[in-house]
């Protein structure tokens, strides 16, 4: 039996992994072996690598492009499933609450509703692949981060006159601690950046948003072990000197919480079913954005050719980047993502450039 065959860049468990997914066909490039309506064994298979130089490093690029567009594509129709469930259970929720206050239904009818609810909320995580964050944000793989203020940390505290040494200590997961100085008359970016930079080995990020708000955030699944052991040690300018102090967080806004939908009395019902109604139209908009990036992605796929040429990834760059700074908006981020990631910096750039 004859056992040669040609693969691409990557081997034989690069060719395995870029079988058929979500309905996406296998680059032609990648099909198996068949020859006079014969499948030949390539288990002991003689790999001929690609030529070294740039054209196996635009094979590879392509290939990574094809790999990330069809995990994007897949990721979202994952979370649309969601929304459409989690949706129902929101809707069955709202019924059920609407009619106990109009006199009709039954406490534990809404009860049932709630703990439905509940459950499904509970389940984002792992429905979604962690790309549906608390607040309903959407993005890639186990992007979901858990937000919040540490109280200390605000635009006002960045223009004070006097500078300060700050470390932080995340008891319970063994981290050295981290030490910052901020610098006295502060811009809220300013103090953004040096948070951002300063936390980073915490696993914590620092962004400014609305009105100098600056905002932490850590993986969703960190989160626990952030709001039980995350303490703080300053200079008395920001934060007391001596021992570290239990850091002081609150919840940014637009996180939803299962806790908000309980309804013991009327008040609380009418109180619930404002933000059942209110989590409703944002599960209706962020659905819009998941379909839209969907689509984006699908097109992407389409366009594919069989080959998974370099000119394409190129066309792919060019085209997404320049939709995204005409229009802006999530789907055009999401889309341009999903071409560059997995290609290194140097490729990004280089594929941009070349006209």
């Amino acid at each position: 039996m004859e056992l040669k065959t040609t693969m691409p860049a990557g081997g034989a468990r690069a060719a395995a992994e870029a079988g058929l997914r979500g309905g996406i066909r296998t680059p032609a490039a990648m099909q198996p072996d068949i020859r006079d309506g014969r499948v030949r064994d390539t288990s002991h298979a003689v790999v001929q690598m690609p030529p070294a130089g740039r054209g196996a490093a635009d094979r590879r690029d392509a290939f990574a492009v094809h790999q990330r567009v069809n995990e994007q594509a897949s990721g979202m129709q994952l979370v649309l499933d969601y929304l459409e469930q989690f949706g129902d259970r929101m809707k069955a929720l709202k019924q059920a609450l609407s009619a106990r206050l109009a006199g009709g239904g039954s406490d534990l009818d809404v009860r049932a509703k709630i703990d439905s609810a509940t459950a499904a909320w509970n389940r984002r995580a792992a429905a979604t692949g962690g790309r549906l964050s608390e607040t309903l944000e959407l993005g890639g793989v186990d992007s979901a981060r858990r937000a919040f203020v540490l109280r200390g940390l605000d635009a006002q505290d960045a223009r004070r006159a006097e500078g300060e040494v700050i470390t932080f200590h995340l008891g319970g997961t063994g981290a050295r601690p981290a030490t910052l100085y901020l610098a006295p008359d502060l811009t809220a970016r300013e103090m953004a950046y040096r948070l951002k930079v300063g936390l980073a080995p915490l696993g914590i990020d620092c962004e400014t948003h609305a009105r100098e708000r600056i905002t932490l955030s850590v993986e969703e699944s960190r989160w626990p072990v952030v709001a039980r052991g995350l303490h703080v040690k300053g200079g008395g300018v920001r934060f007391p000197a001596g021992a570290p102090q239990r850091a002081a967080m609150e919840a940014v806004a637009g996180r939803i919480d299962a806790s908000d939908w309980e309804a013991g009395d009327a008040g609380a019902m009418r109180a619930a079913l404002t933000r059942t109604v209110q989590t409703v139209k944002r599960l209706d908009q962020v659905s819009i954005l998941a379909e839209h990036a969907l689509k984006r992605a699908r097109q992407t796929l389409a366009s594919m050719p069989s080959g998974l040429n370099a000119q394409w990834a190129r066309d792919a760059c060019e085209r997404i980047a320049a939709d995204a700074s005409a229009r802006g908006g999530y789907g055009q981020v999401v889309a341009l993502t999903a071409v560059t990631a997995g290609l290194d910096r140097a490729r990004v750039r280089a594929l941009l450039s070349m006209r």
